[in-house]
């Protein structure tokens, strides 16, 4: 009973957003009917009747085939872009990762110092993708080694065991087999090599006691760390003063205050849109706090309007795609 009504839901929610997909495309976009019918493979009275309210249901099915259609051969406005911002957070984490001179240990083991990288700045600006496409680019290791691991912090790492296992969970397929009595700091300096690198995401959800404690990994492990997370945690971590990291960051500090026009640039280049009221349109869009998000979300549906409409995307489109998004306000122009 309770997958019936789950099944129920969801059918629900399908027919609420095809629904929608259409009004934006007659609407915003001013695509006719008729060109929707002959697409779709159904008859325009059929179709009228379902847009209108009174019938055509068994035009649905064609509906959503179509519509599918549609979303699989645009273009994925999600690809990483190397932007001005991502290059500078990228830049920052392959220099946290070079040796800052050998630290020799009790068992006679000797490990390079490495560096700390401060990330820190506007939601939207292209931290997280910077970091997953970072872990991505150094998937070519040896077996049983982790170079690049990603914790994406929730809050819950309140203490160093806690913590100690949030960096084991994200090394991606890995299995462990623990010595009798070894430590979970042990199993990670056994899987992430000298010169590997863990980003901290959403650094801003570890307490103060949490990130002063991480600092053994640069110091005493050969591990880099970098911290990212928002503009407030930033503010916290200076205010509490401590010395230890601040002195360790030196030049990797990465503080993005708003995605730029330069970001927003390197995007259009990447999906090819041209045209100077729609670069205005972009950039009104991509320079504000989470704007280069909107901007990808408008630029997917851009794509959307421009197979639907057979032509290809201009300012009218961007505009209309932007409204749909709900990026740009109609009253706007």
């Amino acid at each position: 009973m309770t997958q019936a009504i789950e099944i129920a839901r969801s059918d629900v929610a399908e027919m609420r957003e095809l629904r929608s997909y259409i009004d934006d495309l007659l609407t915003i976009a001013r695509i006719q009917p008729a060109k929707i019918a002959v697409e779709a493979g159904v008859p325009l009275q059929r179709l009228k009747a379902w847009i209108n309210g009174t019938g055509g249901e068994s035009a649905i099915p064609q509906l959503l085939a179509w519509k599918a259609e549609i979303e699989s051969t645009s273009a994925d406005s999600g690809d990483f872009v190397m932007t001005p911002t991502v290059q500078r957070i990228v830049s920052a984490f392959d220099r946290s990762r070079v040796s800052r001179g050998g630290v020799a240990h009790l068992d006679g083991e000797v490990t390079q110092e490495r560096g700390i990288a401060l990330i820190y700045g506007a939601s939207g600006a292209g931290k997280s993708m910077a970091a997953q496409w970072y872990l991505k680019q150094n998937d070519k290791r040896a077996m049983g080694e982790w170079p690049v691991v990603v914790v994406r912090c929730t809050g819950g790492e309140n203490s160093r065991e806690a913590l100690h296992s949030a960096i084991l969970s994200s090394m991606e397929n890995a299995i462990f087999y623990p010595q009798k009595h070894e430590k979970k700091i042990d199993t990670i300096r056994s899987r992430i090599p000298d010169g590997g690198i863990i980003i901290f995401d959403e650094a801003q959800l570890l307490s103060l006691r949490r990130l002063d404690e991480l600092r053994y990994l640069p110091d005493k492990c050969g591990i880099a760390i970098a911290f990212m997370g928002n503009l407030t945690g930033y503010k916290e971590l200076v205010d509490a003063k401590i010395g230890q990291i601040m002195r360790r960051v030196g030049g990797l500090r990465v503080l993005i205050d708003l995605p730029t026009e330069g970001d927003v640039d390197a995007l259009l280049e990447n999906w090819k849109f041209r045209g100077r009221k729609l670069r205005d349109i972009a950039v009104m869009i991509g320079v504000q706090d989470g704007g280069l998000g909107l901007l990808s979300s408008t630029a997917s549906i851009a794509r959307q309007f421009d197979k639907a409409k057979g032509k290809e995307v201009d300012a009218e489109i961007f505009q209309a795609a932007a409204v749909s998004a709900g990026a740009w306000e109609v009253s706007h122009g």
